[in-house]
């Protein structure tokens, strides 16, 4: 519920300061993010924080669908996207990576030798996958198989021309 009341908080203030653009109109949506903001931190064992650990936590365990927004090859989003999969137990991971990549992934993600037989495949065939081929993003993949709720976990890639 918090979360529908700041998107339509910053929506409103968005428009207010289109309408308005004085120095107290951003001050007042500076100060409102301000107080949107939660301190949120992972454990090491995986685990979100804080409150605004708890925040997500809620939203998540309440939703069917998570879409994360992110910065390719850091190392706060793996982590980050991988609490996630902890929570939501989830049956399918979307990423952007070509559907023969997924499938070719998907089908090393339970494979005690998924991260050689990855860079055998990368030694093979150089970038030849998007992001999947990054050893954080195909643990991720991986983590989040083992979090799933089922043994028909699916790593989805989008169809060529979508």
């Amino acid at each position: 519920m918090r979360l529908k009341w700041l998107t339509l908080f910053v929506v409103a203030m968005n428009v207010y300061c289109e309408n308005n653009t004085s120095s107290q109109a951003v001050d007042l949506l500076s100060s409102a993010l301000r107080a949107a903001t939660f301190p949120l931190t992972i454990t090491p064992a995986g685990d979100l924080q804080d409150a605004g650990g708890k925040l997500m936590t809620d939203a998540i365990r309440n939703s069917q669908f998570v879409l994360i927004g992110e910065s390719h090859f850091s190392q706060e989003t793996p982590r980050v996207a991988a609490a996630v999969c902890r929570i939501m137990r989830p049956d399918s991971y979307a990423v952007e990576a070509g559907p023969y990549a997924a499938a070719y992934v998907n089908g090393l993600l339970k494979d005690p030798q998924r991260a050689s037989r990855m860079k055998e495949r990368e030694r093979a065939f150089p970038a030849n996958m998007a992001f999947l081929n990054d050893e954080q993003e195909n643990d991720l993949a991986a983590s989040c198989a083992a979090w799933s709720q089922t043994n028909n976990f699916a790593l989805w890639g989008p169809r060529p021309g979508v």
